[in-house]
C-alpha cells in the first residue's frame, strides 16, 4: 500500500525539485486559479466555437456525470476551449495539467490532488462540511481517496443551493499512462477512483483531453466505451479561417504589416492551412523577416520530408510503410483537400492496415471518428465510419515536396 506525505508546498509555486533526481529539476506547478487563467486572455484561441461553447457547457451540466473524451490534433484549441468553458461556465474545477510532470510519480499526483481539492473547498461560500487534512501527516492513498469521496456531496447538493458544481479537468490525459506504466497499482488505484465517482456514484464529471491518436481506445479500454462521451475539436474552415486571419489576428499587428497583409488569405493559405495557431505564428514570423516560408510551415515540411525515408525513422517502434506508402499517402490527401479527409478504409485497399497504423503512430495521419457535434467537416461520411486527416494540414507544402522529389 502507498504512503505518502504530504508536501510542503506554498500556494503560489511547487516545486518538486527533490523528486527523480535532475530530471525533474525547476519543475513548476501553478495553482488551480493560474492554471485556469493561463489562456483566458487569448479570445482568438476559441475564434467560432460558440457551438462548441454551448454543446459543451451543457454537457458538463448534466444532472448525470459523465466522462467526456476531448480530442484533436496538436495545436487545435482543445485546451483553450474546455479552459473557456470551465471558467465562463457555472463550474469549480479541479484542474490536472498533464504536461507539467504531475503524473510522473504517485507521490506528485496525490499530493497534487490533496492541495487542488482543498482549494476546491475553500473556494465553497457555503461551509456546511469541510475537508481538511493536516498537512505534515503522513497516510495511505486511499485514506486520501476515501477521505475526498466521503467529502463531495452528489451533483444535486450543488443544485439545491445554487453553488457552482466540482469538474475534474485532466489536460493531455495520455499522461496518466505514464503514470500506469510507472505505478501500475496506484496508476489503476487512482483511476478507479476517477471511475467510482464519476459514473457510479455521480459526485462530478470528468473531462480528458488528449491529442494522441489512440488515447480514446485507451480510454475505452480501462472505462469502457458505455462511459464516455467524445468528442473532436478541428481545424477552421477556410471561410473561417479568413476571418480569423482578418479580423483577430491581422488587427494586432502594426499598421504597415496589415497594410501588406490585408485580402491576401488565399495566397497565406497556403503556408498556414486553417489552423489558428499556425495563422498566428505565420503572421508574427512575417512581421520579423517578410518571409513566406515561416518557421512553422519549414517545420511540417521537414516532418514530411522524414516521411518518405522510413527507414531512416525511428520513434517508439521501427516504421511500417515504404516511401511508396507515403507517396500514395500524401496523393490521397492532396486529392481529398477540399473534403477535407480520406477514408481509412480506402487508404488500407491502398498501402494495408499496418502502414496506415504505423502513419498513424508517427504523427502524419489524425484518425477521426464522424461522431457527436463534427463542425469542422463540411460532408462527413454518413455512417459512422474512420476518417483520416494529415495531423499537419498543409496541403501546399505536400504539393511542393511531391513537386520537388517526384516531378
Amino acid at each position: 500500500m502507498f504512503v505518502f506525505k504530504r508536501l510542503n508546498i506554498s500556494h503560489t509555486s511547487r516545486s518538486f525539485n527533490h523528486i527523480h533526481g535532475n530530471c525533474m529539476r525547476n519543475l513548476t506547478f501553478s495553482n488551480q486559479k493560474s492554471n485556469l487563467s493561463q489562456l483566458t486572455n487569448y479570445s482568438d484561441h476559441y475564434f467560432n466555437r460558440k457551438r462548441e461553447l454551448d454543446t459543451l457547457t451543457n454537457k458538463f451540466s448534466n444532472d448525470i456525470s459523465n466522462i467526456h473524451v476531448i480530442l484533436g490534433p496538436t495545436d487545435s484549441g482543445k485546451t483553450a476551449l474546455v479552459r473557456q468553458v470551465v471558467t465562463e461556465g457555472n463550474f469549480n474545477p479541479i484542474f490536472f495539467n498533464g504536461r507539467s510532470g504531475c503524473f510522473f510519480s504517485p507521490e506528485l499526483v496525490y499530493s497534487s490532488l490533496l492541495d487542488k481539492v482543498n482549494t476546491f473547498f475553500k473556494n465553497i461560500p457555503k461551509r456546511d462540511f469541510q475537508f481538511l487534512l493536516p498537512r505534515t501527516h503522513s497516510y495511505t492513498s486511499n485514506y486520501l481517496l476515501q477521505n475526498i469521496s466521503n467529502a463531495l456531496p452528489n451533483l444535486n447538493y450543488w443544485k439545491n443551493y445554487n453553488l457552482p458544481p466540482p469538474i475534474l479537468v485532466i489536460d493531455e490525459a495520455n499522461a496518466m499512462e505514464t503514470f500506469l506504466f510507472s505505478a501500475s497499482k496506484e496508476g489503476i488505484k487512482f483511476l478507479e477512483w476517477i471511475k467510482l465517482n464519476s459514473i457510479q456514484k455521480n459526485k462530478f464529471h470528468v473531462v480528458l483531453t488528449s491529442s494522441e491518436p489512440f488515447f480514446l481506445k485507451w480510454a475505452n479500454d480501462f472505462f469502457g466505451a458505455t462511459n464516455l462521451t467524445p468528442y473532436v475539436v478541428g481545424d477552421l474552415s477556410k471561410e473561417e479561417a479568413e476571418e480569423f486571419f482578418e479580423e483577430y489576428v491581422l488587427p494586432s499587428h502594426e499598421k504597415n504589416i496589415r497594410k501588406e497583409l490585408e485580402g491576401k488569405f488565399d495566397q497565406i493559405y497556403k503556408y498556414t492551412g486553417t489552423r489558428m495557431s499556425f495563422i498566428r505564428n505565420w503572421v508574427k514570423d512575417y512581421s520579423i523577416d517578410k518571409n513566406y516560408d515561416s518557421s512553422i510551415y519549414l517545420q511540417v515540411k521537414h516532418h514530411m520530408n522524414y516521411g518518405l525515408y522510413p527507414c531512416k525513422t525511428r520513434f517508439r517502434s521501427a516504421p511500417r510503410w515504404k516511401q511508396s506508402h507515403f507517396i500514395e499517402t500524401m496523393k490521397a490527401l492532396v486529392e481529398a483537400e477540399n473534403q477535407g479527409f480520406i477514408l481509412e478504409k480506402d487508404l488500407i485497399k491502398k498501402i494495408g492496415s499496418e502502414a496506415v497504423h504505423s502513419l498513424i503512430e508517427y504523427r502524419h495521419l489524425y484518425p477521426r471518428q464522424n461522431f457527436n457535434e463534427t463542425y469542422d467537416i463540411i460532408n462527413p461520411p454518413k455512417m459512422p465510419e474512420m476518417m483520416l486527416t494529415p495531423v499537419y494540414p498543409l496541403f501546399h507544402a505536400m504539393k511542393s515536396l511531391l513537386k520537388e522529389k517526384f516531378s
